[in-house]
């Protein structure tokens, strides 16, 4: 709790967007002694979900991994997105297998990010090499943890709309 409140209250200090993800990323794989995470969101069409930061993760995988939104949709259950706790990804790959192996990814924690009940991203932890299984205390934290990101990811798109409209009076 000590380590998510220190990653909290960083992650709402930053509001230069980039930045803000990339450390979100960082302090997941740090919070959870994870060897990677990445921070998915809908591509500029809203079809697929694709990496936009990632702590741990080669550049070919952040560039080849994408998720369908309907393998997306797929996964949710009774109108709700629920956080997705793989524990052998080789048998249930979270997006493309053969990156999934290339890369050496063996479980995943998949954390829905919403805005206002609206799916706007995942907070994904990954284990590399062994298989990892998370604690229901760990779910929890990851859970706490993604909410607060998308509060800051907010904060950071009110920050740059107010500042794009201040320097169009000015």
């Amino acid at each position: 709790l000590e380590s998510l409140q220190v990653t909290t209250a960083g992650i709402n200090a930053e509001l230069e967007l980039d930045a803000l993800l990339q450390l979100i990323a960082d302090e997941a794989a740090h919070t959870f002694d994870a060897q990677a995470a990445s921070l998915m969101m809908w591509n500029s069409a809203g079809t697929d979900l694709t990496i936009r930061a990632s702590h741990g993760l080669s550049p070919e995988y952040v560039e080849g991994q994408s998720i369908p939104r309907g393998r997306v949709e797929a996964v949710r259950q009774e109108e709700q997105y629920s956080i997705l706790a793989i524990d052998d990804l080789l048998k249930q790959p979270f997006g493309e297998l053969g990156l999934v192996e290339i890369e050496g990814l063996r479980s995943a924690l998949a954390v829905p990010m919403l805005r206002a009940g609206v799916l706007e991203g995942a907070l994904v932890i990954y284990s590399k090499g062994v298989r990892r299984k998370f604690t229901p205390e760990e779910i929890e934290l990851a859970g706490i943890l993604a909410h607060q990101a998308s509060i800051a990811l907010q904060n950071a798109r009110l920050y740059a709309e107010t500042r794009r409209r201040l320097d169009e009076l000015m």
